[in-house]
């Protein structure tokens, strides 16, 4: 409800951890690709594209949130330091793992 409501501290501090976690949940993601998988070696090309499309997806959804969440806050209030700035290094993470993924 990030874009609609009011950004409460619960809805921030939640975001706050999931996006704090991001490296042990992109590991996880790894791990049960690598483990899980059991086909035949030749398909190892296509194990990489869902396993990249996973991965991106799962890590760019926090970042996502937290974007929301500071344009939400910047709009409340109408102060742009700490909700912009905020922002803008959330869209700039978005960027870079949509890039990448």
């Amino acid at each position: 409800t990030t874009p609609w409501h009011k950004v409460e501290y619960g809805d921030f501090f939640i975001a706050d951890q999931i996006t704090s976690m991001l490296p042990f949940i992109g590991s996880l993601v790894n791990i049960g690709c690598l483990f899980f998988y059991q086909g035949p070696s030749g398909q190892h090309a296509r194990l990489e594209f869902v396993r990249n499309i996973l991965l991106t997806c799962i890590v760019s959804f926090p970042y996502l949130i937290r974007l929301m969440q500071s344009l939400r806050r910047f709009r409340d209030g109408k102060v742009w330091y700490p909700h912009l700035v905020s922002g803008s290094k959330y869209f700039l993470n978005l960027g870079c793992f949509l890039a990448i993924g």
